[in-house]
């Protein structure tokens, strides 16, 4: 089975997480919480992913609220 390719943005904190996320939906976009993968070692346990066609709009809806550590394209 084909694992789909997913957005993963990294944040410091669960604070900057959950504004990320009521910023994104905000946007229209459709983000998913999910725990920070085993192989990504940050200092927040969850992270936010989305589609990879969503990653410019994700962008500027970000612009406002605390940076993400990192977007990287992953799969899930």
């Amino acid at each position: 089975m084909s694992r789909a390719a997913r957005l993963l943005l990294i944040f410091e904190s669960i604070h900057q997480v959950l504004a990320a996320e009521k910023a994104l939906i905000e946007a229209g976009l459709s983000p998913d919480l999910v725990p920070v993968p085993r192989e990504v070692n940050p200092n927040c346990g969850m992270a936010i992913t989305l589609a990879p066609a969503e990653r410019g709009r994700a962008l500027l809806a970000l612009a406002r609220t605390p940076p993400a550590r990192t977007i990287e394209p992953w799969r899930a």
